[in-house]
């Protein structure tokens, strides 16, 4: 008898929806004394260490302009919740939630089930921006934010059971605070799925008033950001005509190419398009190039307007290195595995120019892979624990040559000889799946019976590209009965 059980559940059916916004959202109910309590049975509320929901991360979502997607008049940031339920919760219909309190009152979304099942956890995404802050607020304002927030269970009694798996105190929550970023970052450590990798989002190195943190695996062709706190470079505020005119840079060095990119790491807080003397720090973003294995990284405070003053930040002028993920030696043997089972998950064709999900892959089959190998001497060569970290797979994919690049994680799925196998679900990318509001382009069939969406994709293995023989995209053509494609 599974965990739950013993607790005495029973099923509940799972709540699930679309909003038109691209954003997850079902219900918006406003809890008025519900914060989170801790009970010893179904009909209670109780804290779950048993890895039944867990959350893996929740950040505010990138708008590809350097900024974060809004929503409402007040111009609120959209923050995803990534939350990882058991087999076994998810066997019994557990509805899943997210409760956070802002301006006293507990506020709770309910979180949608995604087609991404693997490593006894199947994943459930939820958006909220409702009462959170905004980009118009002050530089202080963000700095004190503290927005208390848990997922948990419904449980069929009544009762709620919460995600205690990082967090000691069984009636504590996480916070989303201004001091850690506004965002919480998953900790690859806590209910590791079995077969399968940790979400990352790039790297982040923060340089806080006491020291530097890294948080994720710098990797070629993966985002870097650079987070500055402005105290360690407290001089050189120079004004003009009474309004600032200083800067504070973050450079950032490439090697072995030499390539050097700089950002301001601070922002002024405006009253009403007037720029004051209140400063806040903003994180920098870049890009790491292919090729690169180390990079290097330095700050320059200095005030302008006739003023000379200068001051560096940059670890008694040697610089702060952090090595960068190196290159495979090899990625290939890209196999397409479509079928209702009998052979494994990997167990297909070659791949060649690209593939066809129709509704018989979608409704009949039980394998919806593709599956590749990479090579690394001395990483692949052997079961090698560390191999998530140490080799960074994603797939780039877009539905149209002018719309931006999305980007996704892909497993590690086994091995084969020396090499790691990877497995990416295609029904994870699919526009037409099951609560999901469709956002991409699609059009009709040539015969005009169904709708289809095209898209062009590659994968990349700490920068090295698996492509197509020619050097070109692979293609994929999903495709769907004709119909509504935001179910309500």
């Amino acid at each position: 008898m599974n965990a739950l059980k013993r607790l005495g559940l029973l099923v509940l059916a799972s709540l699930v929806g679309c909003a038109g916004e691209g954003f997850v959202e079902v219900d918006d109910s406003i809890v008025g004394s519900g914060a989170p309590l801790v009970g010893v049975d179904g009909s209670k509320d109780g804290s779950d260490t048993g890895c039944n929901v867990v959350l893996r991360s929740m950040k505010r979502i990138p708008n590809n302009t350097g900024g974060y997607v809004t929503q409402g008049p007040s111009g609120s940031w959209v923050w995803k919740a990534v939350i990882d339920v058991s087999d076994a919760a998810v066997a019994e219909n557990l509805s899943v939630a997210v409760l956070y309190q802002r301006s006293q009152a507990w506020r709770s979304k309910t979180a949608a089930k995604t087609t991404v099942s693997e490593g006894g956890f199947t994943r459930f995404e939820v958006d909220f921006w409702e009462d959170m802050p905004a980009e118009g607020m002050s530089g202080t304002a963000l700095r004190n934010t503290r927005v208390p927030v848990i997922p948990y269970l419904v449980l069929a009694q009544g009762g709620r059971l919460f995600d205690h798996n990082r967090i000691a105190d069984p009636v504590a929550s996480y916070v989303i605070s201004g001091e850690a970023g506004l965002q919480i970052g998953e900790d690859a450590g806590v209910c590791k799925p079995a077969s399968t990798i940790p979400v990352r989002d790039g790297a982040t190195v923060r340089f806080t008033a006491s020291g530097v943190e890294t948080a994720g695996a710098i990797a070629a062709g993966s985002p870097l950001t650079v987070d500055y706190a402005l105290e360690r470079l407290p001089n050189c505020r120079g004004t003009h005509n009474g309004f600032p005119a200083w800067d504070l840079l973050a450079n950032v060095r490439f090697l072995p190419s030499g390539q050097v990119v700089e950002g301001s790491v601070r922002a002024f807080v405006n009253n009403y398009g007037t720029p004051t003397s209140q400063a806040y720090a903003v994180p920098f973003t870049t890009d790491v190039p292919a090729g690169t294995n180390r990079v290097e990284i330095w700050f320059r405070n200095y005030s302008g307007a006739g003023n000379n003053c200068e001051a560096w930040d940059s670890n008694n002028g040697q610089n702060y290195g952090f090595d960068v993920l190196g290159a495979v030696g090899w990625i290939g043997n890209a196999d397409l595995a479509i079928s209702r089972g009998g052979a494994g998950p990997c167990d297909g064709a070659a791949l060649g120019d690209g593939f066809t999900y129709d509704t018989w892959t979608r409704q009949r089959a039980a394998y919806r892979n593709l599956c590749f190998q990479v090579w690394k001497q001395g990483t692949t060569d052997f079961a090698n624990p560390n191999l998530w970290q140490q080799i960074d797979v994603q797939v780039h994919f877009r539905y149209g040559p002018d719309l931006p690049w999305q980007t996704a994680y892909v497993p590690s799925f086994d091995r084969v000889g020396n090499n790691a196998r990877y497995k990416l679900d295609l029904g994870s990318l699919d526009p037409f799946r099951s609560y999901y509001c469709t956002q991409e382009p699609y059009a009709k069939s040539a015969d005009g019976q169904y709708d289809q969406a095209s898209m062009e994709f590659f994968v990349v293995a700490n920068g090295v590209p698996l492509k197509k023989a020619d050097g070109s995209n692979f293609t994929g053509t999903y495709l769907d009965y004709s119909m509504n494609h935001c179910p309500k």
